[in-house]
């Protein structure tokens, strides 16, 4: 039904806060709706310059509006009884919002987290996979659900891998995300930085071995936590299970495609994965 559902409520995350509501405030105004945009209180500033955006482009007044606030607001906006939800967040919140969402069934769109497995092969390309490993967990200081939240090694090469990852990974240069020559920058929250301080104190604490980094940046003004790398880690850790969103990488081995499989399918979240080899055909049948 190709007609506009009326007013669309967005309530948008911190970490990607100007490209994730942007793309689905322009989205949902070019199908003729109105948009309520309920920014992370956490980037309420980063919605103040979307408002002052908007504003420059000369809406009819009203099409588009910002509210600032808690959970709080975010829950009286999905009551007020809004024609959509567009939600991006934990998956803990997804569900409360579902739940909130059902008592008028509104509809909604919901965008959650992601514990997204790496697979690299025997053959595949050690200098590609391991820079799409360290690419792919600390982009954006982890704090990405498309992040390479586990990897999944083939015994064979898993030292090898292990080492250049840890080599890329200690050349990162981490400080104040504006300047042009740093790669990773601070973490968005205190509350953020000590969920990974608790996934990788669980790890050590079972015998989990860390190769880099693994210990908050005092000396730095900000929640600074460095790129971290452990391996002796299995599917039963909580930073193996959980959704860290943190720049956090746990490197494990596996010893054929069949048990690659099963160890990345071994988990309750879905949202992306990749397997790295050279053979086409059997990355495409995995």
């Amino acid at each position: 039904s190709f007609q506009p559902m009326g007013v669309i409520g967005i309530i948008s995350p911190w970490n990607y806060p100007f490209s994730i509501p942007v793309g689905e405030t322009v989205m949902a105004l070019l199908c003729g709706n109105a948009v309520i945009l309920k920014p992370s209180s956490a980037t309420a500033l980063v919605g103040k310059k979307i408002e002052e955006m908007f504003d420059a482009a000369k809406l009819l007044r009203g099409v588009f509006q910002l509210i600032q606030g808690n959970a709080e607001t975010g829950r009286t906006l999905i009551e007020s009884g809004v024609d959509k939800i567009l939600f991006t967040g934990s998956v803990p919140v997804g569900k409360e919002v579902m739940s909130m969402c059902s008592k008028n069934l509104t509809p909604l769109v919901l965008e959650l987290g992601g514990k997204d497995p790496m697979i690299v092969r025997a053959d595949a390309d050690l200098e590609q996979a391991t820079s799409g490993a360290v690419w792919g967990a600390f982009t954006n200081a982890g704090q990405c659900c498309a992040s390479v939240e586990r990897a999944y090694v083939h015994e064979s090469i898993l030292d090898n891998f292990v080492k250049i990852c840890v080599e890329k990974t200690k050349k990162l240069k981490i400080g104040n995300g504006i300047d042009p020559t740093v790669d990773i920058g601070a973490m968005t929250t205190l509350e953020q930085l000590q969920k990974v301080e608790a996934h990788l104190e669980d790890a050590l604490s079972r015998g989990a071995k860390i190769h880099c980094g693994g210990e908050r940046l005092h000396n730095m003004h900000g929640h600074f936590f460095p790129p971290t790398i452990v391996t002796n880690v299995d599917n039963s850790f909580t930073c193996v299970r959980d959704e860290t969103f943190g720049p956090l990488l746990p490197i494990m081995p596996f010893s054929d495609d069949k048990q690659a499989i099963f160890l990345a399918n071994d988990t309750a979240f879905g949202l992306t994965a990749s397997i790295w080899t050279k053979d086409i055909k059997v990355g495409e049948k995995m």
